[in-house]
């Protein structure tokens, strides 16, 4: 991967840090909506790779219903299936499972390589997460690692929808797989309410080769 990854989560971050500072972008807790994630995140990339990338958001495809968004390093030859999900519990943590699943769908990639006609460059899978009141927040961002899918604690409960051997199956297709992962403990000057954001509030990425 050519794509400087490492450097878009941290531009990814500080566009949070700079928002935090401004305004506590929630009712209560009631959360942050995930598309929040998403166009941020393809700022952050649009600004680290230049002006030959670009984004598209809420991609049709196959009879699944959308992708969050498709993002486009045209100078490296590489493209991104990014999804996004708010960790608000053993549902979403089920839900991003699914997500995974949908990015490594083979024909889902032949039908974007034939309507962007990228059919020679290479392919990536995104999963952008954030986690803030979940009760088990602590444990996920600790486990948000090689691992994590697969792994013996009980807060994922994948067994409810897939057999361990799919689990196993699925988690074995994820090449070369990188984790990222930002919190607010050292940020200054956070817009703060009754839920705290800056003792709280994690950002969580996974990013794989398709």
């Amino acid at each position: 991967m050519q794509t400087k990854l490492g450097a878009v989560f941290e531009e990814y971050h500080s566009i949070y840090d700079r928002i935090f500072k401004r305004i506590y972008p929630a009712k209560g807790n009631n959360g942050f909506n995930e598309e929040n994630q998403t166009v941020n995140f393809s700022k952050a990339f649009e600004k680290i790779c230049g002006d030959n990338s670009f984004s598209w958001f809420e991609l049709n495809i196959k009879n699944r219903g959308r992708i969050d968004a498709v993002l486009f390093n045209i100078d490296a030859r590489e493209i991104f299936i990014v999804e996004s999900k708010q960790f608000w519990g053993d549902k979403e943590l089920r839900d991003s499972f699914s997500d995974i699943e949908r990015i490594l769908d083979y024909g889902e990639i032949e039908i974007l390589k034939s309507n962007f006609c990228y059919k020679d460059y290479s392919f990536f899978g995104i999963v952008l997460a954030d986690v803030w009141l979940n009760k088990d927040r602590d444990r996920i961002v600790e486990n948000w690692k090689e691992g994590f899918w697969t792994g013996t604690d009980d807060f994922s409960k994948l067994s409810e929808n897939w057999e361990i051997d799919t689990i196993n199956e699925i988690v074995g297709k994820l090449k070369n797989q990188k984790w990222y992962s930002g919190n607010f403990k050292k940020s200054l000057d956070i817009v703060e309410a009754k839920y705290s954001i800056k003792n709280k509030y994690n950002l969580l990425m996974t990013c794989w080769e398709l």
